[in-house]
């Protein structure tokens, strides 16, 4: 669902992907199937963490869809999280207590996180030090500034 203030709140780019994102939520028809597992969460209550696993997957679905139809991976969260921002706004409303309301809100859902880019070191200084725990072969390529 796009609101205004989502379209407000996002510049040309951004707002590429974010009708990117809902094309691809029409396209493969999510809402069936989230549909489809909440009607079996109510029926079994055993499935609501079913439920919550395919309705987190199925946006991410979306994310990954955006960000590769822009080709751009830092517009796409950049965008994504901006919209997010913009639909928690008008669920807080003007009341007195909007502003601990807004600021009680996740400045972007965690779903994005693999889509943001993680920074790289700027040197091999951060990537020297020792642990009790081996480190994944990722890091080591991270370190290296292979991708």
């Amino acid at each position: 669902m796009v609101t205004s203030a989502m379209l407000a709140a996002l510049q040309p780019a951004e707002r590429r992907v974010l009708l990117a994102h809902e094309r691809a939520h029409l396209a493969h028809r999510h809402a069936l199937l989230v549909h489809a597992v909440t009607l079996a969460a109510v029926a079994n209550p055993l499935l609501m963490p079913v439920r919550t696993t395919v309705t987190y997957l199925v946006e991410r679905w979306a994310d990954e869809y955006a960000a590769e139809a822009v080709d751009d991976r830092d517009t796409t969260a950049r965008a994504l999280a901006r919209a997010a921002v913009a639909a928690y706004r008008p669920a807080c409303g003007t009341s007195p207590i909007a502003p601990s309301c807004a600021a009680s809100r996740p400045s972007s859902p965690p779903r994005l996180r693999p889509i943001a880019p993680s920074p790289r070191p700027s040197s091999l200084s951060g990537c020297s030090r020792r642990s009790a725990l081996p480190a994944p072969p990722v890091t080591f390529a991270t370190c290296w500034g292979r991708p």
